[in-house]
């Protein structure tokens, strides 16, 4: 269990999924031998990231599988990628891969010199889920923040 953890959201805008203390657990911390849990304790509320090691194309990569920081807190979205940075390099891994599905993301993502690569993947909700957001707003990547954890079906 994270002390101090209390999920937040960024504002009424933003669909976001959430990150009690119950789902981090489970998906995280209780498989700490697959996912190393990175927290910054100050200044409140908490941030976090979460990386995993994968091999793609013969290459050794670090994934950064989550994240949380405050809403529009650049600070501590460069503090989370230069630590990924520093981590690969200590490690000796040949690259880092992060999914972003927000403008804020990816803007700091290419200041901080990642390549975008692939295509955007639709994210489906339950039709229980009403958003009152046309599909255009959703494409102008503004409106929802997903991770690799929030898209990833295949066994994590």
């Amino acid at each position: 269990s994270l002390k101090g953890w209390k999920d937040y959201y960024w504002d009424n805008n933003t669909f976001v999924f959430g990150r009690s203390n119950e789902f981090i657990n489970w998906r995280f911390l209780e498989k700490a031998d697959k996912f190393y849990f990175y927290i910054l304790n100050e200044p409140k509320p908490l941030a976090y990231f979460v990386i995993t090691e994968s091999v793609r194309r013969g290459l050794n990569i670090l994934e950064i599988v989550d994240y949380k920081v405050p809403y529009n807190d650049i600070k501590r979205f460069e503090l989370i990628l230069d630590a990924a940075k520093a981590l690969t390099k200590n490690i000796q891994f040949d690259g880092i891969t992060i999914k972003s599905s927000h403008k804020f993301f990816d803007k700091m993502l290419k200041k901080s010199c990642f390549i975008k690569r692939g295509k955007p993947l639709d994210i489906v909700l339950s039709p229980d889920i009403k958003l009152d957001k046309s599909k255009e707003a959703i494409k102008k990547r503004n409106f929802v923040i997903a991770t690799t954890i929030d898209l990833a079906w295949y066994g994590f």
